[in-house]
């Protein structure tokens, strides 16, 4: 599917420990960054919503119904859904300013990914540099 700025995508989690049964909540958001462009040169991205505590770690697709566009612009019809895996979201911007413009994060596919791959264990040590 062709990830474009402006377009609607899911925050699928448990905000402020809301539990309705197995099934997440499905927070609609919206890409506010280029997909492929790296925001502050790391494998991350911006969305446009208002996430709460408790959705850090959920996963952000892109849903699409009736049809969709691919990378090379041809129409895809026929379908009743698409979905495509976006990233890990990881929080919002947090300060005076910055939590009102409701900015959050969320880390790429890729990058979450390579962590995977790599296979080297991680542990609980807070590290400052």
């Amino acid at each position: 599917m062709r990830i474009e700025v402006g377009m609607d995508i899911f925050v699928l989690g448990f905000p402020m420990r809301l539990f309705t049964g197995i099934f997440p909540i499905w927070k609609r958001a919206t890409l506010a960054t280029e997909y492929d462009f790296a925001v502050e040169g790391l494998p991350k991205f911006l969305i446009d919503t208002a996430t709460q505590k408790g959705m850090s770690g959920s996963p952000v697709i892109l849903r699409q119904r009736g049809g969709y566009s691919d990378v090379n612009g041809n129409m895809m019809m026929g379908m009743s859904s698409a979905t495509k895996f976006l990233g890990i979201y990881s929080g919002r911007y947090e300060g005076d300013d910055l939590a009102a413009v409701q900015l959050g994060i969320v880390w790429r596919k890729e990058i979450i990914d390579e962590i995977i791959d790599s296979g080297v264990p991680g542990d609980y040590i807070l590290r400052v540099a």
